[in-house]
């Protein structure tokens, strides 16, 4: 699996997982670089790896490996949308890579009446993304510098229907996920006011499941836009709970 690489190795690492469509939707982050080894995952389906089809299990398999080469003893994960969801197997199966994760909006309670809407959405996405203007505000909206700008332009004309809703279809359900009652590392889950019913019912649940470990938070006046709109009071959340023993 590809990724992009920032900060030097020699610092604690942090992987950030983005969401469907979104692979450079983490560069309101990039600041964190000065201070922490940043790893940012072309999730299969999207930007490099636009050509592989997606599926949660080689998505999963692709990420740990990404960490088992980095030699690493502890490394913090963080994910966004789909990112955050593919972080509960990802820490059911290699829970002794991490120090701690942070989900950002992870729809892990999901209803046949949602699922039908959002694969609609993605499908309409799918159109739109290749619209050059289109993509261009996506990727103004989310910060990107020039250079992620035209990557980003360039990946959208690659990006196809079909894995979208993939990512979608093959969402994470948490009940599929016995192993995440018995996770030991400190975890924190943001959302949105602004973000539908579902949503807050899986930041919920998995605080209840767990909650020993799994901590939450609700940020006003956010919908599903956590790490670009205010990034500053998310990278100041990010950056306490990583410096909190």
């Amino acid at each position: 699996m590809y990724f992009d690489e920032m900060g030097d190795r020699k610092n604690h690492t942090i992987i950030m997982l983005h969401g469907a469509g979104l692979p450079l939707g983490f560069s309101r982050q990039y600041s964190l670089a000065t201070e922490y080894h940043l790893v940012l995952p072309h999730l299969y389906g999207n930007g490099e790896e636009a050509s592989k089809d997606y599926t949660l299990d080689k998505c999963v398999e692709g990420v740990l490996d990404i960490i088992k080469s980095l030699g690493k003893d502890k490394i913090t994960i963080v994910g966004f949308s789909i990112g955050a969801q593919l972080i509960i197997p990802i820490l059911c199966k290699g829970e002794a890579y991490f120090d701690k994760a942070i989900l950002i909006s992870p729809w892990v309670c999901k209803s046949e009446k949602a699922l039908k809407s959002v694969v609609e959405s993605m499908n309409q996405m799918g159109s739109l993304m290749h619209i050059k203007w289109v993509a261009k505000l996506q990727a103004q909206m989310v910060g990107m510098n020039q250079n992620d700008k035209e990557r980003f332009i360039t990946y959208c004309k690659n990006t196809t229907k079909e894995n979208l809703i993939a990512m979608v279809k093959q969402g994470v359900n948490i009940e599929d996920y016995n192993e995440y009652r018995d996770l030991k590392i400190p975890m924190l889950v943001l959302a949105g006011s602004k973000e539908n019913e579902e949503i807050h019912a899986s930041v919920k649940l998995l605080q209840k499941l767990n909650p020993e470990y799994c901590k939450i938070q609700i940020l006003e006046k956010h919908g599903h836009d956590i790490p670009y709109n205010k990034s500053q009071l998310f990278n100041t959340i990010l950056l306490d709970f990583l410096n909190h023993k």
